[in-house]
């Protein structure tokens, strides 16, 4: 830990559950509906689902760190996620494609609000168990950043030019909160302007939010990130319905942010985005350790980098 990069392209070795989707039969099947935020006509890409076997997500801002993440959790974690059968660039456009297997069910953002308290109480329950699992790999040296290394895939991050100071990785959390602090400066420097809220955010994040452990972490904890589906009665770690079946977290999903973290991102990073319903947050606090000065903080910076509204 961190993974060790592999040599593109990479296939699975041994048995497939049927034979990989050809680029044309990807195309065919792309549903924008599926991933509202990618058009499959444009540079940017898009998702597709390939004989109700296998999920296909391709495009221009597809990163690796994705592929190496399913990698990582398949082998190190018993959290259920996608398993990674290729990744591979197409040479004409560039675009990386991810060929996973399909999870089943539908997202929890889709079906939250028609469960009943004990059905949420059970998934929350699920999901506690299986983020604690996580947070107990801590990376074996000095290291924020990248699953396979390099630098932190979270978009707070991200420069249109390549910039160590913000992009890492970095060895200590005092270092994140310095490059965050700085990433919010060159936000209004791009628009000529400067900030006040930017120069106080470099004076006092790195003291603000120094000294913390070093989590792996998801990324994008969001609602419709979290597979759900029901089952039959019985299954351990589910809840029952009116309906007499059981809800159960099937998996979860869109890994490409996922890296080695200051402990707080996790929370911090959900709780900012967590505007679906009202209800979530208060879940939030049971599935996840809450930081709520470090969120606030958090908030505070995207909100200045007009990264949320």
């Amino acid at each position: 830990m961190p993974v060790s990069p592999i040599t593109l392209p990479y296939f699975r070795p041994g048995d497939l559950p049927a034979p990989l989707p050809t680029l044309a039969e990807i195309q065919e099947n792309f549903d924008p509906e599926l991933s509202p935020r990618r058009n499959a006509l444009g540079s940017i890409g898009g998702f597709s689902l390939i004989r109700d076997t296998y999920a296909v997500k391709f495009g221009f801002d597809v990163s690796e760190n994705e592929g190496y993440a399913l990698l990582f959790a398949e082998q190190n974690l018993s959290v259920p996620t996608p398993r990674l059968y290729a990744m591979y660039r197409e040479p004409l456009t560039d675009h990386l494609y991810l060929v996973m297997d399909l999870i089943p069910g539908v997202s929890l953002e889709s079906v939250w609000s028609t469960l009943s308290t004990e059905s949420k109480s059970s998934l929350t329950t699920q999901l506690r168990e299986m983020f604690t699992s996580m947070r107990m790999l801590s990376p074996p040296r000095a290291f924020i950043g990248g699953i396979a290394g390099g630098r932190i895939p979270s978009p707070v991050f991200s420069t249109f030019k390549p910039d160590p100071d913000i992009n890492g990785p970095f060895k200590t959390t005092e270092e994140v909160g310095r490059a965050m602090a700085r990433a919010s400066r060159e936000v209004w420097l791009s628009f000529g302007q400067q900030n006040w809220e930017s120069e106080f955010f470099s004076r006092h994040l790195p003291t603000a939010l120094k000294d913390h452990a070093v989590k792996l972490t998801h990324g994008d904890f969001h609602m419709r990130n979290i597979m759900v589906d029901k089952v039959q009665k019985g299954t351990n770690g589910s809840a029952q319905t009116e309906e007499g079946s059981t809800w159960k977290v099937t998996g979860i999903i869109d890994w490409e942010a996922a890296g080695w973290y200051p402990a707080y991102w996790e929370y911090a990073s959900a709780m900012a985005r967590a505007q679906s319903e009202h209800d979530w947050p208060e879940r939030l606090d049971t599935i996840l350790e809450p930081y709520p000065l470090e969120c606030s903080i958090f908030v505070a910076l995207l909100k200045n980098m007009q990264l949320i509204f």
